[in-house]
């Protein structure tokens, strides 16, 4: 069974926050670029309104960002299963070829590599549907591959 999905849910504040991000960062440089043209400079006062702006700035623009071009997919195949619950995980690639055994941890699995090394899967980061889906997939193409699911 092939399973290819997108479960990346749609923010809609994403660029929202891009906006604010970037309305930060100019409010930044437009007190910077005020602060030169004083007589003496940019004192301290102007420094702390530059790095409270700046640092919100950079937040809200890295968070729309984020949001706007990072993934989360489940993706089973014949040769892989690539795990990215959400957008700020790092992304799991396991190669049924590396996969010894599959054990089933609560309602979790435990995939055991050849290696000695071993990944769980945990449905709990997942909605209902696509975790049962995953699941299933998983089932299906271990059976396929002859690869024991021990329970």
């Amino acid at each position: 069974m092939l399973l290819n999905r997108n479960i990346k849910e749609n923010n809609k504040n994403a660029f929202y926050h891009l906006v604010i991000g970037l309305i930060f960062i100019g409010m930044t440089l437009w007190v910077y670029f005020k602060g030169e043209n004083k007589p003496n400079g940019v004192d301290q006062f102007d420094w702390v309104y530059i790095f409270i702006f700046g640092m919100v700035g950079v937040f809200f623009s890295f968070k729309g960002l984020s949001s706007i071009f990072r993934k989360a997919y489940i993706l089973v195949d014949e040769e892989r299963i690539a795990i990215k619950p959400d957008e700020t995980t790092k992304s799991e690639t396991i190669l049924w070829n590396d996969i010894e055994a599959i054990r089933q941890v609560e309602k979790n699995f435990e995939i055991l590599k050849k290696d000695g090394s071993s990944y769980i899967i945990y449905f709990s980061y997942f909605k209902y549907e696509n975790a049962g889906d995953l699941k299933e997939a998983i089932i299906d193409m271990a059976s396929t591959k002859g690869i024991s699911i021990q329970e």
